[in-house]
């Protein structure tokens, strides 16, 4: 059995250093990741065998590996002091069928018009800063209207 610590991982003690336990049973190697977590929640990582208290034998502890890794939770940013707005949810019902997708004829219409609003870009009519659909939507409907002329749609017939 191998006890080289395989590249891009580190070794942990599950005893302190300080123990001076350098068996293989006192060492696991683990991604850095992994190694951070054990560190910042050792109440945790010892229920799980990957800490020892130094009053304990690492060879009579253990080492469970769940089936899903503990990850870090990120904190919460500070709450916006903004006043929420009331809002109002809408959908479209678009058909599925043999002859028409209509979701994924709406998601290559939108990514067109998406586009054009960008290589047009038009005062008063910019998505910069704010990519929400609402606010896109939006956008794409106003220049649609400033720049829709049936007059040319008639002159193209003829």
């Amino acid at each position: 059995m191998s006890t080289e610590k395989p590249e891009g991982y580190q070794e942990h003690h599950r005893k302190k250093r300080r123990s001076k336990d350098e068996r293989p049973v006192n060492k696991l190697y683990v991604p850095p990741e992994l190694h951070d977590w054990i560190e910042k929640h050792p109440e945790e990582a010892r229920k799980l065998g990957w800490s020892v208290p130094q009053h304990e034998d690492p060879a009579d502890v253990v080492v469970v590996i769940p089936d899903v890794l503990p990850k870090e939770r990120k904190p919460r940013g500070p709450r916006s002091t903004e006043k929420k707005r009331d809002r109002t949810s809408i959908q479209f019902r678009v058909p599925k069928d043999k002859r028409e997708d209509g979701a994924g004829l709406f998601d290559d219409m939108w990514e067109q018009a998406s586009d054009l609003l960008e290589r047009n870009a038009t005062e008063g009519v910019t998505t910069e800063g704010d990519t929400g659909q609402y606010s896109q939507l939006l956008a794409i409907l106003y220049f649609f209207v400033i720049n829709y002329r049936p007059e040319q749609e008639e002159e193209d017939d003829q």
